[in-house]
């Protein structure tokens, strides 16, 4: 348990330092997957936690020929706080 919650210390500390706010709460998850699973495609993105150094594969610097498991996030109570979805 210790563990666990140093590591929310950690994100809340660099949530802070960094300025970050959320944008979008879980009503507006839930709106955003149902508008997307109206589309004829899934759309990629990358899921990237606060505290993950960003990397060229978080860029979207050319087109990417893959799909994003959209049914997979948010679906199993899985906090959004600490994680930024990037999308192109």
């Amino acid at each position: 348990m210790a563990g666990s919650e140093e590591y929310k210390a950690k994100i809340n500390k660099i949530i802070q330092d960094k300025g970050l706010c959320s944008y979008m709460n879980a009503t507006k998850w839930r709106e955003l997957k149902a508008g997307v699973s109206e589309l004829p495609f899934q759309p990629p993105f990358v899921i990237k936690s606060v505290d993950e150094e960003e990397t060229e594969y978080h860029q979207f610097t050319q087109d990417v020929y893959f799909g994003g498991d959209w049914g997979l996030y948010l679906d199993n109570g899985m906090t959004t706080r600490g994680l930024s979805a990037i999308m192109k």
